[in-house]
């Protein structure tokens, strides 16, 4: 209950913020697309449609079985069973605010790809503040329950291996904030959506580690 009750505040915090911040995103937008016309292939532009389509919910489907011949049976399930709900949260939250994309509402905001589906919250800041903070939690933070029961597969703590934990971290960390800019220079998502996404994923992260993972 603690966990919805959280999400909730989540999304009601969202509804004060969320004008203003796509107000704010316009300009910071076009600011990002300026000096790359629609009309050439950019190296830049490449890039960012790179990012976008191999950073798709459905190639996090795939994580669990490129690593399953690493991981145990239970692991394996577990991200399986968590990418495949976060897809539905997803789809919920999105058909629930029905969002423009801010290259839908402002004609001045360049269109380098095609986009059909609603805004927010941002699906693929979702999907990749979800599986960082789900591979932390996982690794790092498992309980002493789990470390009692399964110490082969819970053998890596915050205490025995900071380093480790701080590179995971920080690999994670630029992951999660490419992914963000990305989406903001492609005008597919405002400031508002990302950080909707972002909250959202980690909340999702969080709830799977401390309600369901033992």
């Amino acid at each position: 209950m603690m966990f919805l009750a959280l999400l909730s505040i989540i999304l009601a915090i969202y509804t004060l913020y969320d004008d203003s911040l796509s107000e704010k995103s316009h300009k910071a937008i076009i600011d990002m697309q300026k000096d790359y016309p629609q009309s050439e292939n950019t190296s830049k532009v490449s890039r960012a449609i790179f990012i976008e389509t191999y950073s798709d919910g459905i190639f996090y489907l795939l994580v669990p079985f490129f690593i399953y011949p690493f991981v145990c049976r239970q692991r394996f399930f577990y991200y399986l069973g968590g990418i495949c709900a976060s897809q539905f949260i997803k789809s919920i939250l999105k058909l629930s605010f029905h969002a423009p994309r801010p290259l839908w509402l402002w004609s001045d905001i360049q269109c380098y790809a095609k986009e059909d589906s609603f805004a927010s919250p941002s699906g693929h800041t979702i999907d990749a503040s979800f599986l960082v903070f789900l591979v932390i939690l996982d690794t790092f933070f498992a309980s002493n329950y789990s470390r009692r029961m399964h110490p082969s597969s819970n053998a890596f703590s915050l205490s025995g291996h900071m380093v480790v934990f701080l590179t995971v971290s920080a690999f994670g960390l630029v992951y999660i904030y490419t992914i963000m800019q990305n989406r903001l220079f492609l005008g597919k998502h405002s400031y508002d959506q990302v950080l909707l996404g972002l909250q959202v994923g980690v909340w999702f992260a969080c709830y799977l580690h401390f309600c369901w993972r033992d």
